[in-house]
Formats: structure tokens, sequence, C-alpha cells
């Protein structure tokens, strides 16, 4: 190369990505799914994490909500965010490597890392079958949580004093539809129904 000849410019490198999950990472999700909308606040330092990890990394934020609505919330706290959305002016997104913005999407795009609090690390089939079997995922309910939920149960299904029918079951969608009672909920349940509810 001659003397007075530059070198030719190196490419710059694209940023690795990093995957998060919203609910149970980002969102509290405290009280599970609920109705489908984002009722909690963040988890502590979520935010600031987002932001340091966003000074190194690509990040999209993957979710089974709707992706606009979660990129709302996230706007709502100061981030710019792209919503993956497909369809004729949107081709299907293949990879996220842009920094500065979190891409909010519904699928799983390669990265480096997946931060999801209901992941299992894999080293080989032998240690993720040996993880299913600790809790969480094994956890077996007391039995006063058993009680609390047949009583949240039962309580749903009561009789409604006029019509002699299961308020819940007949109202649920069905004007033509009529429950008898006991409905069969508490029916398959073998309950002394009459004495409980």
């Amino acid at each position: 190369m001659p003397h007075n000849q530059q070198p030719p410019a190196e490419k710059p490198s694209r940023p690795q990505t990093i995957a998060v999950d919203f609910d149970g990472v980002i969102h509290q999700y405290s009280r599970g799914w609920q109705d489908g909308t984002i009722y909690d606040p963040p988890m502590p330092g979520a935010i600031d994490s987002l932001r340091i990890l966003m000074d190194t990394y690509a990040v999209f934020i993957h979710t089974t909500r709707d992706a606009t609505t979660v990129a709302a919330w996230l706007a709502e706290r100061g981030f710019d965010t792209v919503v993956d959305i497909e369809g004729p002016k949107h081709p299907k997104r293949e990879f996220w490597n842009e920094q500065g913005a979190l891409l909010v999407t519904n699928r799983k795009l390669p990265a480096v890392a997946y931060i999801d609090d209901r992941a299992i690390r894999f080293q080989s089939w032998k240690q993720a079958l040996a993880d299913m079997e600790r809790p969480p995922y094994t956890s077996i309910p007391t039995y006063e949580k058993l009680l609390t939920a047949l009583e949240g149960l039962v309580a749903l299904h009561r009789r409604n004093e006029h019509t002699g029918e299961c308020e819940y079951c007949s109202a649920r969608d069905y004007p033509d539809y009529a429950a008898p009672w006991p409905c069969e909920t508490l029916r398959a349940l073998k309950l002394d129904y009459e004495a409980k509810v």
C-alpha cells in the first residue's frame, strides 16, 4: 500500500443483542395475567437496568401481551420503542441489532442472552430435566391453599334465589343457557353444596 494511502476504514461492529421478558422481569406481574392490562409498577431496578443494558447492547422485549400496549408503557417511562408488527408493509423481522431503542415483540429473536423469570438454564438434558423436578415447577400447594381455592370457587358459584340456578354459570354470555343447581362444577367437586353455599 502506498505510504500516502489510508487503510480502509473498518466497518462499525453491530452490538450484540439481549432479550428481556416483560412480565415478572420488567413489570412486577404480582397478580398474574388478570384481564391483560399492565397493572403493576416496574420491578425494582428494572428501568435503570434496561438503560444500563442499552448502553452496550441492542435490547428487545419479548412478551405475549399486545406489543403496542407494552411499548406505550415503556415509552411512559422514557424509552424509545419500536413495535414489531408483521404485515405487507412490515416484513417479518429476523433479528434486532439497533442500540438506543427497545424493540417490543411477541417472538424470541436471536440473542446472546435471554433474561426471563421462568427460564431453566440449559447445560444438558439430564440437568434440565432434574431442574424441572425442583420447585417452583413441581411445587405442591398446601392444604390451606387448596381450601382457599375451593372456597373461592364455591363463592363464585352461587344459587340465584329467584331462578334457583347458578348465577355464575347462567351469566357466562349464554343468555339462553340455564345452569341447574347445583351446577356441574360443584357437582364434579362432590361438595356438600347445600350446607356450604
